[in-house]
């Protein structure tokens, strides 16, 4: 196991991840190394990319670097750096980094998300794909002013695998290739930042930011001092509003299928009115009618009990 610090620009051949002059020390990285991206630029890294056969223990973008890792083409299509993350220490891949990167990260046991580049006209600052992973914990950072944008897959036919997926804070878009390791649909915690989200959803719970479906079933939703903006003609089978939380139905066209009676607590905002929810039943928590809003259209039934 050894410490490997990017620096690139090794004669001819600046940006190659297989060149053991790009390296510090030198030599090109190995199974159970762990390999940093220093907060200092030197080179970018976009040769040799492929390098699935390497289970790494850690790999860290620091906080502040602005290397960009991958590369672009010039219909918006990243050709990713490929990394295991199953060797024998911690298996975190930690990303702090404010340049354009993308990834194509196996097995990691976290991977967490502090920071990410404001993204080019194409895409977003990191873009993620991968399999295998425990927990993915997008956390909120002073790195970087402005916005953070983030994609989990987000192209069509990439896979993000993660059984868990915690969001505080940036913008992140979860592509439709988003799911658990057992190809599940995926738990969603946030307490923050903008999400847009194309893949089945499991027991989510939001307590803040704003949340956009615009596809895919969520086994169930709880929203406190939350909105969710759902665009979608998915199913919710059980949806639940606490205090100051907006389910929002004025945006995107269709029927939505809400499965059970919607739990309301006093301060629940529900907005539907299209009728896309077709007659709705309310569960009334602790609180009376006038105490929530709902908003439907005319030709709709609304059931409190």
């Amino acid at each position: 196991m050894a410490n490997k610090t990017w620096v690139g620009g090794a004669g001819g051949a600046t940006t190659d991840w297989n060149q053991a002059a790009n390296w510090s020390a030198s030599g090109v990285p190995v199974t159970n190394d762990d390999v940093y991206f220093p907060s200092t630029k030197l080179y970018n890294l976009d040769t040799t990319l492929g390098q699935s056969a390497v289970d790494l223990s850690s790999l860290t973008v620091e906080r502040g670097s602005n290397v960009q890792v991958g590369s672009l083409s010039t219909s918006g299509i990243p050709t990713y750096m490929e990394l295991g993350l199953n060797g024998s220490g911690g298996k975190i891949f930690t990303y702090s980094g404010t340049g354009s990167c993308y990834f194509d990260i196996d097995d990691a046991a976290e991977v967490k998300i502090a920071s990410a580049a404001s993204g080019s006209t194409f895409s977003w600052g990191l873009v993620l794909v991968g399999t295998g992973h425990t927990t993915t914990n997008i956390v909120d950072s002073d790195i970087q002013a402005g916005t953070n944008k983030i994609g989990l897959a987000p192209f069509g036919g990439g896979t993000y695998e993660s059984d868990t997926i915690k969001i505080a804070a940036h913008e992140v878009h979860l592509g439709a290739g988003v799911q658990t390791q057992a190809a599940g649909a995926v738990p969603l915690t946030m307490t923050g930042g903008t999400v847009f989200s194309e893949c089945a959803l499991g027991a989510s719970n939001v307590t803040g930011g704003s949340l956009t479906v615009r596809k895919g079933a969520v086994t169930s939703l709880a929203l406190k001092d939350a909105a969710c903006l759902y665009e979608g003609i998915g199913t919710v089978t059980t949806l639940t509003i606490d205090a100051n939380g907006v389910y929002d139905l004025r945006a995107g066209a269709g029927a939505v299928t809400i499965t059970n009676p919607i739990q309301m607590s006093a301060g629940a905002v529900f907005y539907d009115p299209a009728g896309r929810a077709g007659n709705v039943a309310f569960v009334l928590n602790n609180c009376t009618a006038n105490q929530v809003t709902i908003v439907t259209a005319l030709d709709k039934t609304v059931t409190l009990s």
